[in-house]
């Protein structure tokens, strides 16, 4: 049985479609061919990581990522400038200058500071970061590194659950070691904060997230 020229065409045009157009497998070079090793997305993980439990932190070990010191301090305008600052004693100055008779600043996470007056402040946290996790060869890099803390006031008045990571600077950016200093700030989108007298200002927790 002879078939038609024209159906023999129509045919052969269906095939041809058929085998452009299915999906073909997406073929997925998951591996890091210099290293033999499979290439992963970096992703956030925890350095550090305080908790109620913490005893002293200034001190995170040699060459550790950690927590040195919060600080409850003066508003500032110009905080990219003003917390460039690498001498803790300063910092710490500035903080009594705002709440005079207190101690507004301290070296551990489970903290809390009675709130003297209505003048405005800025929450700042002072780390020290291993260049493996914020370091470049150059400089520091901070879109993979962040700082975080939990902090409620009785009363209300400031609210800064985890999820809300600080704007980090570096205070310290190259020490000729394995670490760099970090100061860290939140100031309520640039106004800085202000609460009811004699509030009590709670850290619960304070945490540093590395992107790797």
């Amino acid at each position: 049985m002879k078939h038609k020229p024209w159906i023999i065409l129509i045919i052969f045009g269906i095939c041809l479609l058929f085998v452009f157009n299915f999906p073909k497998p997406i073929i997925k070079n998951d591996y890091n061919v210099q290293n033999n090793k499979k290439f992963i997305l970096p992703s956030w993980h925890i350095v550090f990581e305080g908790s109620l439990a913490e005893a002293l932190e200034a001190n995170p070990g040699t060459g550790k990522t950690g927590f040195l010191e919060i600080f409850w301090i003066n508003h500032t305008t110009t905080p990219t400038v003003t917390y460039k600052q690498n001498i803790s004693s300063i910092l710490e100055n500035w903080c009594v200058v705002n709440m005079p008779g207190l101690t507004p600043y301290a070296s551990i996470d489970n903290f809390d500071v009675t709130i003297s007056g209505s003048s405005s402040f800025d929450i700042l946290a002072r780390t020290r970061w291993n260049k493996t996790n914020a370091w470049d060869y150059n400089k520091a890099i901070f879109d993979v590194t962040a700082v975080r803390v939990n902090i409620s006031t009785s009363g209300g008045g400031i609210t800064i659950p985890l999820t809300t990571s600080g704007t980090n600077i570096a205070s310290r950016n190259n020490t000729g070691e394995n670490y760099l200093w970090v100061n860290t700030y939140w100031n309520n989108g640039g106004s800085g904060y202000y609460i009811q007298r004699n509030a009590v200002c709670v850290v619960t927790q304070i945490r540093l997230e590395a992107l790797y």
